[in-house]
């Protein structure tokens, strides 16, 4: 991504982010470009980590938007678990990197 970064003439410097679905599962999926950060955590964080070495520096996660109606929290309390899953399981992975 910094590559392609310098060869448009942007700063490198600058912060790259984006806005992805997100729903864990405790079944392997395909992740699709629409919806790269749907699948087990492991699958997550694998795919996290990809966007981070190419140099993606923050993301906005949606369990909504991106994401089909029978993967979608039902309540704010299935946002809560969804979120804990997410810190307890797909963080620890990324290693030190992540703030």
């Amino acid at each position: 991504m910094a590559e392609l970064t310098e060869a448009a003439g942007r700063s490198v410097t600058q912060t790259t982010g984006g806005l992805m679905p997100l729903a864990l599962s405790d079944e392997a999926t395909t992740p699709t470009p629409l919806a790269p950060l749907v699948g087990r955590p492991d699958q997550v964080a694998e795919t996290l980590a990809a966007f981070r070495d190419a140099g993606l520096h923050h993301v906005i996660l949606s369990p909504f938007y991106g994401v089909s109606p029978e993967q979608q929290p039902e309540d704010l309390a299935a946002v809560e678990r969804l979120l804990e899953r997410f810190m307890s399981e797909v963080v620890p992975a990324l290693g030190e990197s992540v703030k």
